[in-house]
């Protein structure tokens, strides 16, 4: 049960037994079941009933404004979130599906039809940026002078080892 509706009920039981208090002062003084000083027209009597009432109603009052207030807090912190959930999902971009892409070059088709390098198609539909480098496979196939066979690149004139040869050929 949500905290207001408790409110609710809670002040509708404490109307209901503040007019029943009163109701029952004044079926009981008239049967005579009552001495004279409970008298409900007395002015004693009504100042207790107006002190009761006005409790009541400052408590019903602080209640209720309590109740805004977390209410008012709550809205604002969904809304915070709502907007951080808004600003995450507007800095995700995900590919999804098939992509064309040449079996040759590696260009990709995109959705205007055009052929794009990979690095552009992804920058321009992701946050990926891209740096370049060569594996060892195609370093040892584009630049076989300057890897070893270990596979790592090495300086021309350096060995494989790491030392340096005489007149740049290989030791």
């Amino acid at each position: 049960m949500r905290t207001e509706h408790r409110v609710l009920i809670l002040s509708i039981v404490l109307a209901l037994a503040l007019w029943f208090s009163d109701a029952l002062l004044h079926r009981f003084f008239a049967q005579g079941m009552l001495p004279a000083a409970w008298d409900p027209t007395r002015p004693e009597h009504d100042i207790l009933i107006r002190s009761l009432a006005a409790a009541y109603v400052l408590v019903f009052g602080v209640v209720i404004a309590v109740t805004v207030f977390q209410r008012g807090k709550a809205e604002k912190e969904r809304e915070e979130l709502i907007l951080r959930l808004q600003d995450a999902l507007a800095h995700v971009k995900t590919l999804r599906g098939l992509l064309p892409i040449c079996a040759n070059c590696k260009r990709i088709r995109d959705d205007q039809g055009y052929w794009r390098s990979v690095e552009a198609y992804v920058r321009d539909h992701s946050e990926a940026e891209f740096t370049h480098g060569l594996c060892p496979e195609c370093a040892s196939k584009l630049y076989p002078e300057y890897v070893g066979e270990d596979q790592t690149p090495h300086r021309e004139g350096e060995s494989a080892g790491g030392g340096s040869t005489q007149g740049g050929g290989s030791a």
